[in-house]
């Protein structure tokens, strides 16, 4: 039952995070879920590695922000 709900939470997390995510972004998400390092993306991208890591705090904020949104909500 938790793992339904698991599913259910992530799948609001990423909706509401998705138009908030640019080409770069996604790109980035999807280096790291392929088990590319921060430099290895950068240099697939053409940018540097402190840029990529500047995106993922930005991802990493905003879905906090939106974990507190859905907690307030479930409360």
């Amino acid at each position: 039952m938790l793992e339904v709900w698991e599913r259910v939470f992530c799948a609001q997390v990423w909706e509401r995070l998705s138009p908030d995510l640019d080409e770069k972004d996604w790109a980035i998400l999807a280096g790291l879920a392929e088990g590319r390092t921060q430099s290895e993306i950068a240099q697939e991208l053409g940018i540097s590695q402190p840029a990529v890591s500047q995106r993922l705090q930005k991802i990493r904020r905003l879905a906090q922000e939106i974990l507190g949104e859905l907690r307030d909500e479930c409360l």
